[in-house]
Parts: C-alpha cells; sequence; structure tokens
C-alpha cells in the first residue's frame, strides 16, 4: 500500500470510490474546502493509493468493462420481439425458455395490474450513446478520421428591392474578384 500522509488522505481514497467526486469526497473525508480533493488527486501517493483501491473493488465484485459493455450491449441490441408478438388481434408472450438471456437482462420492469400486463425495457438510446461514447463513434476516433470538408459560401447580389442568388462557392467571397 502507497504511503499516505495521514489518516485523512486514506479516507479521501475511500471516500473518492464512492462517486468519483474529488470534491464531494473531501468533504466526507472531513477537509474544509472541497478544492482540496482535486490538489489530492494529484498527488501520486493518494493516485497510486486510489488505483490499489479500485483493483481490490474490481476483484472483489467481480466487475471488469467486460462486463459492463455485455449489460450495455445486451440492453442497445435488445429487440421487443424476443420477448412477444404480436398481431391485429392480440399480444402473446414468449415462454420463458424460448427467451434468450440477453432480452430479460435488457428488461428494466414487469407489472400485471387491472389493464393487464406492462413491460418496459431499459433505455435503448441511452446504452447506445454509452457503447458509441466508449468505442470513440462520435468523436472520430473511432479508427477513421472524419472528412474534413470545404466551407461553402452561397453569394448574393442585393440589388433594389431583389435578392439574386449568383452561386455557390468553396472561395471565400472576399478573395471573389469584384464586377464591374
Amino acid at each position: 500500500m502507497p504511503e499516505l500522509l495521514n489518516e485523512k488522505q486514506e479516507l479521501f481514497c475511500r471516500e473518492y470510490l464512492i462517486d468519483l467526486n474529488a470534491s464531494a469526497a473531501a468533504l466526507r473525508a472531513g477537509y474544509s474546502h472541497p478544492d482540496y480533493g482535486r490538489q489530492l488527486l494529484t498527488k501520486p501517493h493518494a493516485e497510486e493509493r486510489i488505483s490499489e483501491l479500485m483493483e481490490d473493488r474490481k476483484q472483489r465484485t467481480d466487475i471488469d468493462a467486460d462486463r459492463v459493455l455485455s449489460e450495455l450491449a445486451a440492453v442497445a441490441f435488445s429487440n421487443i420481439t424476443d420477448l412477444l408478438t404480436w398481431d391485429a388481434d392480440c399480444i402473446t408472450f414468449r415462454m420463458p425458455d424460448d427467451i434468450p438471456p440477453d432480452a430479460v437482462r435488457a428488461v428494466a420492469a414487469m407489472k400485471n395490474d387491472r389493464w393487464g400486463i406492462t413491460v418496459k425495457l431499459h433505455n435503448k438510446l441511452s446504452a447506445l450513446k454509452l457503447l458509441g461514447d466508449h468505442l470513440g463513434l462520435f468523436t472520430g476516433e473511432a479508427g477513421k478520421e472524419e472528412k474534413e470538408y470545404p466551407k461553402l459560401h452561397i453569394v448574393f447580389n442585393r440589388g433594389e428591392g431583389s435578392t439574386e442568388l449568383l452561386g455557390i462557392t468553396d472561395t471565400d467571397p472576399a478573395e471573389l474578384p469584384l464586377e464591374p
């Protein structure tokens, strides 16, 4: 274990694991100002201790990135037809043995009341967004570079009482020659 300067720093490291919020962890650990949390995160001994505590928690809980991504994928790629079928007259639930395990993992809640059975799935769009962010799909970091498109300028001739479209160009209008 990295050597900490005092018990308060150890408590800060443990509190930091709760929500990964340095300011809140500093206050919970008894520091008088939340800025101490950000300062502690820059100290090598605190950084090492937090990494060690995270690794211990990972081993205890058996939670790792692959498991989290697997759960997100189950929600993101869920399909209601894995749980039920329907036609113009009725909705029919599949038999439990016919439901894929990933489909069950995507179910947020089921209830049976006087109006019938309600099935609510976890938020598919949120899961897709988290997966996309993880894979860098929305930032151009997913193994391909974003194309850079030229700026297009729409050139108008504003006359008395009318406006005429002259054209669209990728040249800055300030650099275009003036017509007599």
